[in-house]
């Protein structure tokens, strides 16, 4: 006995549930397989968005604190102390970032190669404007953002040239 034989063997009742039961079940495969899915991955790439934006304005900001520390045109100081990786380390120290550097690695030509793990964007703005006030120039630098108001960090520390007077 084929599908066929048992469907016209159904009464009109019980073909109506068929169907309806049929209808239900398309239904629920159409719901699970295609609607939810897309429904989850607009939701997910919508929440992306939003933390890009979200990104994309601390980044400005950011930006723009960066663009007025260099507009400062603050005489630098002499470096004293030491060494360049003796002020950076102990600069480092008093802004309360020691604990936040990965790798503090003199380079040739009296330059210094600094990585910062995650650290507080504003607190890392105000060292770099304290070495800058102590003679210290920034060569490179490179910011990750990994959170709200934080970044991990890779720079390249010079000596600014002497001021001629």
């Amino acid at each position: 006995m084929n599908l066929q034989d048992k469907w016209v063997q159904l009464e009109a009742r019980e073909r109506k549930a068929v169907v309806l039961g049929v209808c239900i079940l398309a239904f629920g495969i159409v719901y699970g397989l295609i609607w939810r899915p897309l429904e989850q991955s607009v939701r997910v790439r919508t929440e992306q968005v939003q933390n890009m934006r979200s990104d994309l304005a601390w980044m400005r900001q950011a930006a723009a604190e960066i663009r007025a520390l260099r507009g400062n045109n603050v005489k630098a100081n002499a470096i004293s102390g030491g060494s360049l990786l003796n002020v950076i380390d102990k600069s480092a120290r008093q802004q309360g970032l020691d604990k936040s550097i990965v790798q503090l690695t003199p380079q040739g030509d009296g330059e210094v190669s600094v990585s910062l793990k995650q650290v507080n964007f504003t607190r890392l703005a105000r060292w770099l404007g304290a070495l800058q006030q102590q003679g210290v120039r920034i060569r490179t630098l490179s910011l990750i953002p990994s959170g709200v108001g934080q970044v991990r960090t890779s720079l390249t520390l010079n000596r600014a040239p002497a001021a001629s007077t």
